[in-house]
């Protein structure tokens, strides 16, 4: 079961359905209707029926209000710059998260501030400037942090993919 934390319009639906097939589970959430809304036509048009949308804030996460106690992994792109109490929410993911679990996060950091930094700030509602990375380094086991190599010319910083597993006693 694999948790999509401010899904959007389901982009990463794809290559999560390819990796735990159809027995498998996605949950996607996101404060966003428009957003769910194509996200849901993605998972009807791919004919996915182990897709779950809710539309809430990703700051309320946590078993009432995903329907679950644990899930097996977690991958929040490009929401945890965007979300106003984005500690709270990477809490409560992580208390979602089953220990062995896995939890990763693709964003963007902008280190030096440019004008492509603050349009996508803007547009976004995004801060890029948040270490957001950090929680999952404290927490996790086995944590990685990679840059993509992508242009930061087109992200307004650059674009990060951070990793880390669950320990058992977390």
């Amino acid at each position: 079961m694999v948790l999509d934390l401010a899904c959007g319009t389901g982009q990463n639906f794809d290559g999560i359905a390819a990796a735990i097939g159809s027995t498998g589970k996605i949950i996607g959430v996101d404060l966003s209707k428009g957003m769910l809304a194509k996200a849901r036509a993605r998972a009807e048009k791919a004919a996915w029926s182990n897709v779950t949308l809710i539309e809430a804030n990703a700051e309320l996460v946590g078993p009432a209000l995903v329907g679950v106690e644990q899930v097996d992994r977690v991958i929040v792109a490009l929401g945890l710059t965007a979300i106003p109490n984005w500690e709270r929410a990477f809490q409560g993911a992580w208390g979602l998260l089953r220990p062995g679990g896995r939890f990763v996060i693709l964003d963007v950091y902008a280190e030096q501030r440019t004008l492509q930094t603050w349009l996508v700030e803007r547009l976004a509602q995004a801060h890029l400037d948040r270490l957001v990375w950090t929680p999952l380094e404290v927490s996790s086991i086995a944590f990685e942090r990679h840059d993509t190599g992508a242009a930061p010319r087109e992200f307004g910083g650059t674009l990060f993919v951070a990793s880390g597993t669950k320990g058992e006693g977390s």
